[in-house]
């Protein structure tokens, strides 16, 4: 029981510290798919110079992620994903998206 307890924890600890890498970037790669996400309705900035915290753009993408279904939509998932994530955290933070929506 207590070799479970130990993973589990390894395993949140891994994944705090992989959102943690994503939020550190976030701020640098949020440029690259501003557009797009201003296309979804979500906005990125609180002011000009001054960006929403990570967590509120990935609540606001979770609640777009049902109408992304069409080829297209989901070019735009994996997209912006990488670009806010980086290629090699993508499908950590598709998983966190994924969860988020599916409790809405």
């Amino acid at each position: 029981m207590e070799d479970n307890a130990n993973m589990s924890l390894e395993k949140a600890l891994e994944e705090y510290k992989i959102y943690k890498q994503i939020e550190n970037d976030y701020c640098e790669n949020i440029n690259n798919c501003e557009k797009e996400l201003l296309n979804l309705g979500i906005n990125v900035r609180i002011s000009e110079n001054e960006y929403k915290p990570l967590s509120l753009v990935i609540e606001e993408l979770s609640e777009k992620w049902s109408f992304l279904t069409d080829t297209r939509g989901q070019i735009i998932k994996q997209w912006i994903c990488e670009q806010i994530a980086g290629i090699k955290n993508i499908n950590f933070l598709l998983m966190i998206i994924e969860k988020l929506h599916k409790k809405q």
